[in-house]
């Protein structure tokens, strides 16, 4: 039975040498109710970071301070099958015939 609510993983912030974050992956059910992590992200994190190496203690209010490369990563890590904006648009561009 795979049962996410145990299941954790270390990111290590490879733009932050030393810093890391510990995330309960997501469940299905948290995958299908994220549709819009524009939007959403605060809540999804609140429910997935358990612990970083900040001096700070994980909080709403400190996961509003995250900077973009620690959201973007962690989303990547979290969803990997999720197209970023960029790949969406780099993907759809119409080919050039030589």
């Amino acid at each position: 039975m795979a049962l996410m609510s145990k299941a954790t993983k270390r990111v290590e912030l490879t733009h932050e040498p030393g810093q890391w974050i510990d995330v309960r992956l997501p469940s299905f059910y948290m995958v299908q109710h994220t549709a819009d992590l524009t939007y959403d992200w605060p809540k999804l994190f609140e429910s997935c970071i358990k612990a970083w190496s900040y001096e700070e203690p994980v909080t709403p209010e400190n996961i509003l301070e995250l900077d973009v490369s620690t959201v973007s990563l962690l989303i990547e890590e979290l969803f990997p099958s999720i197209q970023t904006e960029e790949d969406i648009k780099k993907n759809s561009r119409p080919s050039r015939k030589r």
